[in-house]
């Protein structure tokens, strides 16, 4: 997946969350898509915007999602430094995989 396709999610998330609207997406719900590789379509209902993946990347961004949420299940807090809000959460995912992306 490319970095460009990270970002622009990122910028995404992080406008709906700037939108001021209430935008109902729970930390454990995020987590639990996130276990079922089902993180992608799950953000597209809840945002209900297309996210412009083709089937490759969303299964990439599944992947990814999923063994990052693996890794640091009950630790995000401590991690990321969220524990309330589920678009911190996945702004906190994409963030790390960008992070991990350019090392």
């Amino acid at each position: 997946m490319k970095l460009q396709k990270l970002t622009y999610l990122l910028f995404i998330v992080n406008s709906a969350l700037d939108s001021g609207k209430d935008i109902d997406i729970k930390f454990e719900e995020v987590r639990n898509h996130a276990e079922k590789q089902n993180f992608v379509g799950y953000l597209k209902v809840k945002l209900d915007r297309d996210l412009n993946l083709t089937a490759e990347e969303t299964a990439e961004l599944n992947e990814k999602i999923e063994r990052l949420s693996n890794a640091v299940y009950d630790r995000e807090r401590r991690k990321f430094g969220v524990e309330n809000n589920g678009l911190c959460l996945i702004i906190a995912y994409l963030t790390e995989i960008i992070q991990n992306y350019l090392d």
